[in-house]
């Protein structure tokens, strides 16, 4: 481990996030929360679904719990840097293009390890190449790809129409990496 610290998500992204799963799975919102239904008829309170890590820290976290009592809820927050990959764990690589500028040649330098910059060169070798794609194509592609991958691990796949909010309202990407 480097020492650095994991960046949370910004309160925008959280909430901005929290809409788009809203709008396409029809949620409704209270207050910071959206009230996911769940598979026994109630309904679940969820600060962020979808992702492992938020915008808060644990003692907030906390003080949200509390003010949440009475209800079923879901809170994440992130308040440590990621250690040493286990082996047999799943990996997250994320990384807080902001805090670099969103400068390609920073990102590549400062928060790629020289074992991740050693890979992407050796894949480059091998021929691989990334393109960033958008559309209704694309996220249709990535769909067939990820519902086959979700398929194997017995996860639902998604709605379409979720990717297709995420790249309208948080300018999200999709890569492709082709041989």
């Amino acid at each position: 481990m480097d020492g650095r610290l994991i960046a949370r998500h910004s309160t925008d992204f959280v909430a901005a996030w929290r809409g788009v799963f809203c709008d396409v799975y029809r949620w409704r919102q209270e207050g910071r929360f959206a009230v996911v239904p769940s598979l026994l008829g109630s309904s679940v309170y969820a600060y962020l679904p979808g992702l492992n890590y938020s915008d808060l820290n644990a003692p907030y976290a906390r003080k949200l719990a509390g003010e949440m009592a009475g209800h079923a809820f879901n809170i994440r927050a992130l308040t440590a840097p990621q250690g040493e990959l286990q082996p047999g764990k799943p990996a997250v690589l994320r990384i807080d293009f902001q805090a670099f500028g969103h400068n390609r040649e920073t990102v590549w330098k400062r928060a790629l390890s020289r074992v991740k910059r050693k890979a992407v060169r050796r894949a480059k070798k091998a021929g691989l190449t990334v393109s960033e794609e958008t559309g209704k194509i694309a996220v249709k592609a990535f769909c067939a790809l990820t519902s086959i991958t979700l398929a194997r691990h017995g996860a639902p796949m998604m709605p379409a129409a979720l990717f297709e909010a995420l790249i309208k309202e948080l300018d999200a990407r999709i890569l492709v990496v082709r041989n």
